[in-house]
């Protein structure tokens, strides 16, 4: 039996039933096109339906091919890492915002109000004194570090340097731990000989520029109100007018309290000028 392929305008063949067969195993020829054979009465059919071809194709249904669904530990996964990924993001926009704030927050601040937040924060938990020292020494980091401070001009500089000194002050007045060297420094003086008595000699030295203040650049004039207790020493010392930098009113009170010595029971104000040496 001879058959013949039909593809659009084109025939192909005559076939043998044997080549149809061996064709359609390899893919050349598919069940679906059309074809005459010998004994058909030139009717185009399907060749699936051809005498000798029909019953040997498999009309089994082709099982798609999967794709990839996933399963319940994949989706699993899957959002976790959508959740781990949105939190990173999400941590990552929170600390802008708040850095943005502090930022924002600290521009607002004057450089005085700033230094004595950051003053009354490092001591906080401070139980020693480090001295003025040590506050210029944490106001020079800052300027060498902290983003806010280090956009300072020199006049602002000195504006947050005295704000940490005033809360250097606030802190020692509201009751530190004072160290034994201050205790010692304190005793009270020795009885007053009879020589002395008669002519008594009173220490009033003058205060030294201190080195903090040198590093700050600090001049001024201020005033001290000095009160000497019963023994002869400085029991108070405060300054009712300030020299326009803390480094140097708190080195001046300092210094007051712990070399001179006065008349028993007396008190004065005395000025004190400070300038660059």
């Amino acid at each position: 039996m001879r058959i013949f392929i039909h593809r659009g305008q084109s025939t192909f063949g005559p076939y043998r039933l044997e080549d149809v067969l061996h064709e359609l195993s390899n893919g050349s020829l598919k069940p679906t096109d059309m074809a005459t054979y010998d004994g058909g009465d030139n009717r185009f059919v399907p060749l699936a339906v051809v005498p000798g071809v029909a019953g040997t194709i498999s009309t089994q249904p082709v099982a798609p091919r999967s794709r990839g669904r996933l399963g319940c530990g994949g989706w699993v996964a899957l959002i976790f890492l959508i959740a781990l990924v949105t939190g990173i993001v999400g941590s990552l926009l929170t600390d802008d915002k708040e850095a943005a704030t502090r930022e924002q927050t600290q521009r607002r601040r004057t450089p005085h109000e700033f230094g004595w937040a950051m003053g009354r924060q490092l001591l906080k938990s401070a139980t020693t004194d480090s001295g003025s020292g040590g506050m210029v020494i944490f106001a020079q980091g800052c300027r060498a570090e902290n983003p806010t401070v280090k956009k300072y001009t020199n006049a602002e500089y000195q504006q947050f340097l005295n704000g940490l000194m005033d809360a250097y002050i606030e802190w020692r007045r509201n009751g530190y731990v004072v160290p034994d060297t201050e205790i010692k420094d304190r005793a009270p003086a020795p009885a007053p000989t009879a020589a002395a008595r008669v002519a008594p000699r009173y220490a009033r030295p003058r205060p030294p520029y201190p080195n903090e203040a040198r590093l700050a650049h600090a001049t001024g004039t201020g005033v001290c109100h000095v009160v000497f207790g019963a023994d002869g020493r400085v029991s108070s010392a405060e300054m009712t007018r300030s020299t326009g930098a803390s480094v140097l009113d708190l080195s001046t009170m300092d210094f007051v309290s712990a070399n001179w010595t006065g008349e028993p029971g007396t008190k004065d104000n005395f000025t004190f000028v400070y300038n660059l040496p």
